[in-house]
């Protein structure tokens, strides 16, 4: 007989039986045996025994299927390897099958076979595995009487049959299958003839399970007879339940009962699960322990626990926040909020402990990069950690955790892909791989350059291309780059010895680096050939170790996950070793195999590690908490829906007791997570869409939720939606975030963030504040080179936060950042930008040489292929000639000068000139020549700086000349005036590197410039705000520089007090020496 233990609490359930265990089982070396729904609950009752008794050894939580499984080995003695009917052996058959039938007895099929895709046939198989699989739990009658009829017309049955059949012929244990099995014990229990009683064990606890199959809570009550069997059943109502019938469910009943009510709604509508348990339950005899607890309903939680608990609804509401719902707009505001709320809780309440709180998700694999950048900055902070709250992530994909697991499954997908320059530098980047090559972090930004320079995009080799019925061409393969980075390994980039350009910027060690990586290569492209070939799993296996072993290189960062491969791979063997099947396989097919177990989180699953916990929403997660936080709860997530496949029998009748229904299953789960709540619950979703601000639904339960809780008030329903549903505004610096700062814990949706609270406080200035409360301290240094003196002033912002973040910054958007970092695509055409690199290299190589002379080598990688670069070479050649003939008697001065670099002292600095052109014989002025057809206000500046500069070197000179699309040139200066403006612009670069400097090089000198002509100080600063903030197809204004915004943000720093000096500083005296067509 069974004994049912039931209790509203689960821990109160838990001490009951930690008390059990206290009385010894008569042999002291066996098993305690403990049967739970979910790893997740075995976790947490094991640490409730240890905390109770000091220890819990030698007890085996274990899962109910897997439990009576070993019940019927046992009494069959069967071994592992003796049973042909689990998933993965019928998935072989039936592929088999399928494979070399035509399938005559199932016409549905035989569209599957005609295009003969053999992936599409494995997956159909493991599909109707699957369902065979599921019949043998929930419909075993089916399969026994499929056994039997030979007559039958069902395409499943006929299918069956023959699997049968070919089992027979190849295992003489065909017949124990789980169908069979189950009723052959069923049978024996029924008449009191099991095989062997004694193997069973003393007791057995089944803890909090909710949901069984018909059939094996029949075999519960059986062996019941021969073992004290105890149910620890997390009942939520003391009252009987069973009868009671949600509104949705009454209307679609035949007949209309007037004894049937709905009790609780929220119990009546969510917790069909356990509903249909305890009625099947309730057919077997059984003894039953109440353990009900009534808490005082002092909350609005605590309220709607009782409800449940007297199968009632009391109208008693709370205006507090033990339930409080957040809509948001995407689940990067979800996860800023949640941190903001669980900070408020932790300063309410100084006992919280993390461990004390669960956020759960639908998928936390949605959530877990943003989890890690949100949570995760904070333990990385340099000053203040007190904000950062240790969590865990279980429940992650392996390959998402593990770096060395997503690069070995890139790798066996790497044969169906393009070979791109971005998925090869991210796989060489993956830390097993680089050491196993001998590679340094270091190295990594020279492969780049590389890879990017000598044009490889794409493709092994020509032959590669022909696969894809491409052109069998070889340039911006990988084997065209390599010729070309060779090439220029051994000779100068303008030879022309080879066929193709060299690229030559290859120095020293550096070509073992480059010898590594087309190594790898060659690795690849071996790996890729045998990957093309078909044959039997233990070849596969043989083949996926050696690709392990060259490839990858064990680090203590990676031991756990290169385990879990070697661990995957034995199971490969294993599995040969038991099918009977020895068919060849293709790489899909055994992707298909492989993939979901190195996907798994594998034994390391961090659930209930002591600090605060992101997972799944699974069955029996919600355990104990004090708070409970709830993720994701769309109405397009949640309740998750399950693809139903049109095979299935199941779907074709009528729904029975105990069958498991996804929907129902997450119905329940949203009421244990309720249940489960101590003291808070927090529940989110997208509650308005992030492009236009419309309103999104919450999920279906959420929503009953909510009007459960309004039927409680007296007050209106949208009045009770607006207290405790929140808006959270859409970017986390909004002002609304920071209007109640003195008092932040009251506030239902404050920010803790310091970084964003400055911006706001910096915002809210008037336009009179200089700058952004952002500082770095600017580096110690004596010797300034002029180069850095003229990139600062080219884009300060840029400068500034390079330093300020020890990171690259793009210059212009920072989709054109991406773009630069990884192209995977072949040019077919130059930009403008790119062009002007071309134009302007090939017109330096001109210059030198006082004629036309095409370098080009250099850029090659930016050229399209074929005749349209031969184009690009030929307008080039004639740009290049007009450039020449413009300059007249000054290309003279270039034949006869000569490279020099000299130092001069400005106050406390010597400023390193760098290089320069100086002719001896003409030294009264320097000539510049640049290939824009416009003049630009950064190249003015920078050109002033090099006149500075040359004249301080070599005394009062003619000045510089500059040419462009007109000819520019700047008057000569007396000695100490050129010496006091450089010392100006000096103070001015390292104030800029100490805090953002409010000079913008295009606004800033149409502010000069147009103040030097005189007009009206209002109206500039009217036309500098429209071209600050001006975005159109011909340009956009310096606003939207990826450095300007991320600093300055909307402001608009032409009001602001320091830029109109500034500029004045930088601009004034340049524009008074400057002259054009001399």
């Amino acid at each position: 007989m069974l004994n049912i233990i039931q209790g509203n609490r689960l821990e109160t359930l838990a001490d009951s039986l930690i008390e059990l265990l206290q009385t010894p089982l008569a042999d002291p070396f066996a098993q305690e045996v403990i049967v739970i729904q979910n790893p997740g609950i075995g976790r947490w009752l094991n640490y409730r025994i240890t905390d109770a008794l000091g220890i819990c050894a030698n007890t085996d939580f274990i899962l109910p299927s897997s439990f009576l499984w070993q019940i019927y080995k046992q009494n069959y003695n069967l071994c592992e390897h003796d049973l042909p009917f689990d998933r993965e052996h019928l998935c072989w058959e039936i592929y088999t099958i399928l494979r070399k039938n035509d399938l005559d007895f199932w016409k549905e099929l035989q569209e599957y076979r005609k295009d003969g895709d053999l992936l599409r046939l494995w997956k159909l198989a493991d599909n109707l595995a699957g369902l065979y699989d599921r019949y043998m739990l929930y419909r075993p009658q089916w399969l026994l009487d499929w056994e039997n009829n030979s007559e039958t017309d069902e395409g499943l049955a006929k299918l069956w049959q023959q699997v049968l059949t070919e089992t027979a012929e190849k295992d003489e244990n065909h017949q124990f299958h789980r169908a069979r099995l189950q009723q052959d014990f069923s049978t024996q229990l029924k008449t009191g003839s099991i095989k062997n009683p004694d193997s069973l064990p003393e007791r057995v606890f089944v803890f909090a399970v909710d949901t069984l199959p018909q059939l094996q809570i029949e075999h519960f009550s059986g062996i019941s007879e021969y073992c004290q069997i105890l149910f620890f059943v997390h009942n939520p109502s003391r009252y009987f339940w069973q009868d009671i019938r949600s509104a949705k469910e009454q209307l679609h009943m035949k007949v209309q009962d007037e004894y049937v009510t709905e009790g609780n709604r929220l119990l009546a509508t969510m917790g069909r699960n356990l509903r249909d348990f305890l009625a099947t339950i309730d057919n077997y005899q059984y003894k039953d322990i109440d353990l009900f607890e009534k808490t005082e309903p002092d909350s609005l939680l605590k309220s709607i626990q009782t409800d449940i608990l007297d199968l009632a609804e009391n109208n008693k509401y709370f205006n507090d926040d033990s339930i409080i719902f957040y809509s948001c707009y995407s689940n990067t505001r979800e996860l800023e909020n949640l941190q903001n709320y669980l900070l408020r809780c932790f300063e309410k309440d100084r006992t919280l402990e993390p461990a004390d709180i669960a956020i759960m998700a639908p998928d936390i694999n949605r959530y877990a990069p943003m989890i890690d950048a949100i949570f995760g900055r904070e333990r990385f902070a340099d000053n203040d950690k007190s904000h950062f709250i240790p969590y865990t992530i279980a429940d992650r994909l392996a390959t998402e955790a593990e770096p060395l697991l997503r690069s070995f499954l890139n790798l066996l997908h790497l044969p169906d892909s393009r070979f791109t320059e971005s998925e090869i530098l991210d796989f060489i980047a993956t830390d097993a791989v680089a050491k196993k090559f001998g590679i340094n972090t270091e190295q990594f930004p020279l492969i780049q350059n590389w890879l990017e320079k000598s044009g490889i995009r794409w493709g092994i080799n020509e032959e590669s291309r022909s696969i894809l019925d491409l052109p069998q061409t070889r340039e911006n393969s990988w084997q065209g780059g390599f010729d070309r980075l060779l090439a220029g390994y051994l000779t100068a980039s303008d030879n022309r010895t080879f066929a193709i350009t060299p690229y030559s910027d290859i120095e020293g060690n550096d070509v073992a680096v480059l010898g590594q990586v087309i190594e790898i290569i060659r690795k690849l492209q071996e790996w890729r050939d045998i990957a093309t070939t078909e044959t039997t799993i233990f070849i596969w296996q043989q083949r996926l170790c050696k690709l392990l072993e060259t490839f990858f290189s064990e680090t203590e960062n990676d031991a756990a996950a290169y385990m879990q491969i070697r661990q995957v791979l034995a199971e490969l063997a294993e599995a040969d070793s038991s099918y009977k099947n020895k068919s060849a396989i293709d790489l899909h097919i055994l992707l298909q195999i492989v993939e979901p177990q190195l996907q798994e989180p594998g034994k390391r699953n961090r659930f209930l590690t002591g600090q605060m916990t992101f997972c799944n929403f699974q069955p029996m997660r919600s355990i104990p908490f004090k708070i409970i936080c709830l993720l994701g709860m769309n109405d397009d997530s949640f309740p998750r829906t399950e693809t139903k496949s049109s095979l299935d029998l199941m779907q074709k009748e009528k729904r029975q007791i105990c069958d498991r229904d996804c929907r129902d299953d997450d119905r329940y789960l949203f009421l244990q997570a309720l249940l489960s709540a101590r003291e808070k619950l927090f529940i989110s979703f997208i509650g308005k869409n992030i492009n236009d601000g419309s309103d999104k639904q919450p999920s279906a339960l959420v929503s009953e939720l909510i009007d459960y809780i309004a039927a409680k008030s007296t007050t209106e329903m949208d009045d009770v939606y607006k207290n405790i549903v929140k808006q959270v505004p859409l970017q986390p610096f909004s002002i609304k975030l920071f209007s109640n700062c003195n008092d932040i814990a009251s506030h239902d949706i404050a920010s803790y963030d310091s970084n964003w609270f400055k911006v706001i406080n910096n915002e809210a200035k008037t336009k009179d504040s200089e700058s952004l409360e952002i500082t770095a301290d600017a580096p110690e240094e004596s010797i300034i080179n002029l180069a850095d003196i003229k990139n600062f002033f080219g884009f300060p912002a840029k400068v500034f936060l390079e330093r300020y973040l020890d990171a690259r910054i793009p210059k212009h958007s920072w989709n054109d950042f991406l773009h630069d970092l990884y192209s995977d695509e072949e040019p077919f055409t130059i930009d403008y930008l790119d062009w002007w690199k071309i134009k302007d290299s090939s017109l330096s190589c001109s210059l030198k040489e006082g004629r036309e002379t095409l370098k080009t080598a250099k850029y090659d990688y930016l050229f399209p292929q074929g005749a349209i670069k031969d184009s690009y070479i030929e307008q080039l050649g004639s740009e290049i000639a007009e450039y020449l003939e413009e300059l007249g008697d000054d290309l003279d001065w270039f034949k006869k000068a000569e490279t020099y670099s000299k130092t001069v002292a400005i106050g406390d600095y010597i400023i390193d000139s760098g290089n320069h052109l100086l002719n001896k014989e003409i030294n009264h002025y320097y000539v510049r020549v640049n290939t824009a057809k416009k003049l630009k206000a950064e190249k003015i500046l920078l050109l002033w700086i090099d006149h500075l500069t040359i004249q301080l070197i070599n005394g009062e000179t003619d000045g510089a000349i500059y040419y462009s699309e007109e000819k520019y040139y700047f008057e000569s200066l007396p000695k100490n005036e050129s010496a006091e403006i450089l010392s100006q612009l000096v103070q001015l670069y390292r104030k800029g590197l100490e805090k953002p400097l409010l000079f913008f090089p295009e606004i800033s000198y149409r502010y000069a410039k147009e103040t030097t002509e005189g007009k009206d100080h209002q109206e500039i600063l009217k036309t500098l705000e429209k071209e600050w903030s001006k975005n159109s197809d011909y340009g956009a204004g310096e606003l939207y520089r990826f450095a300007n915004r991320k600093l300055f943000g909307n402001r608009l720093p032409m009001y602001e007090q320091g830029f109109t000096d500034i500029a004045m500083l930088a601009y004034k005296e340049c524009l008074k020496q400057l002259r054009k067509d001399r």
